[in-house]
Order: C-alpha cells, then sequence, then structure tokens
C-alpha cells in the first residue's frame, strides 16, 4: 500500500461527511478499501477521490473514514 505514509495524518473533512462534527472542518481517519476498517461509529471505508491516479496506482484502493454516501 503506497499511501502508508498517508495514514499517518488525517483528512481534514467537511462537516457534512464525518458524524457529530461541530466545527467547520473535523478529523477523519483514512481506510484501505480492501481491509475497511473506521474505527469512529457510523463512518464507513468511502473511496476517496485522487485525481490522475492513474499516475500512482498505489493511490486506487485510498479511502477515508466518512459518513455514508458523503461524496454523492
Amino acid at each position: 500500500m503506497r499511501f502508508r505514509a498517508v495514514r499517518r495524518r488525517q483528512l481534514c473533512a467537511l462537516a457534512d461527511w464525518v458524524p457529530d462534527c461541530q466545527h467547520e472542518r473535523c478529523c477523519a481517519q483514512w481506510c484501505d478499501l480492501n481491509a475497511p476498517g473506521c474505527d469512529q461509529p457510523g463512518t464507513s471505508c468511502e473511496l476517496f477521490p485522487v485525481w490522475n491516479f492513474q499516475d500512482d496506482p498505489g493511490f486506487d484502493t485510498l479511502g477515508a473514514c466518512l459518513l455514508p454516501g458523503a461524496f454523492e
């Protein structure tokens, strides 16, 4: 998994994407779509759109633990 270094940090996500977020943005953990596992209740591992990931296929399974359907 090439995004291992990214996993150490969290996604600064819009409040609408993170349950119980009381601010404009809140932190969400990264996840692997091949082995999804989210610690925060009410979230699921959602595909995180990385533009031009074809140039770096290590990001094709990058997900973020967000409310289901956050990117719809």
